[in-house]
């Protein structure tokens, strides 16, 4: 398990930038393509440590106090060791840092694993929408959690 004093590095891509990779970023995490041009994004957020890549996650801004969590995914190095949980909540923390006040996100209902994370870090269910036959949860991290963390 991964210690939360490793450091995990997160990087800021540009649209741009974030679709040289897409494909092959959301290829390696889920073993199939996705058009790159699906991703209308602001940023893209890449958390490493050591250089390896370890996840993704996809922004767009609501508002300049709203941020949601468009796609995301772990690369095979860093599944089932802990450093989902870390990068998540990093991911949280540089969000509050720069001013945003909430994060919402959608999760399969049946991803248990990601849910589990979602909830540690402290995001609550608000909502639920049925998309492409599946159940998603919405997920909402508040303002008041960056006085906790």
């Amino acid at each position: 398990m991964e210690n939360k004093n490793d450091i995990i590095l997160v990087e800021i891509l540009t649209p741009q930038e974030w679709r040289t990779l897409a494909r092959d970023a959301h290829l390696i995490c889920f073993g199939e393509e996705r058009d790159p041009l699906m991703d209308r994004i602001d940023f893209a957020l890449i958390n490493s440590k050591g250089g390896d890549p370890l996840n993704y996650c996809t922004v767009r801004e609501l508002d300049s106090e709203s941020v949601y969590w468009q796609y995301g995914g772990a690369f095979p190095n860093s599944k089932g060791t802990g450093t989902s949980y870390f990068s998540y909540e990093r991911n949280a923390k540089w969000c509050f840092d720069r001013g945003y006040k909430r994060v919402t996100t959608y999760v399969e209902n049946t991803n248990i694993a990601m849910l589990k994370i979602a909830l540690k870090v402290g995001f609550r269910v608000i909502g639920t929408r049925t998309f492409n036959n599946c159940i998603m949860l919405e997920l909402l991290l508040e303002g008041e959690w960056k006085t906790k963390k």
